[in-house]
């Protein structure tokens, strides 16, 4: 194989010392998982600022489209109490003309 690869001769160097040293290959799992851990606290942490992200702006969308419904149902309101005003306003002349 190490004809066919010659730059394999150094890996296969390294990875056969591991037959007489087993904790280093240990140490180096070791290190490796830890900072696995590390990434994946962090991916989990930008996981959790975009869906509060996304929630917050649901939750602000949700608010104006209250204000928009809250300010619709007082502009009809205000109609609503225009158009009852000017009724009873031609009620009291009908009224008067009688």
């Amino acid at each position: 194989m190490i004809d066919s690869y010659p730059w394999f001769a150094e890996l296969y160097k390294e990875i056969s010392e591991f037959r007489y040293h087993p904790e280093e290959a240990i140490k180096m799992f070791s290190d490796a998982l830890r900072i696995m851990d590390r990434n994946t606290v962090w991916y989990m942490i930008d996981e959790e600022k975009q869906a509060r992200e996304k929630a917050e702006m649901r939750a602000g969308a949700a608010e104006l489209e209250r204000d928009k419904e809250k300010q619709r149902a007082e502009t009809a309101e205000q109609k609503l109490s225009k158009q009852h005003k000017e009724l009873d306003k031609k009620r009291t002349e009908n009224r008067k003309a009688i």
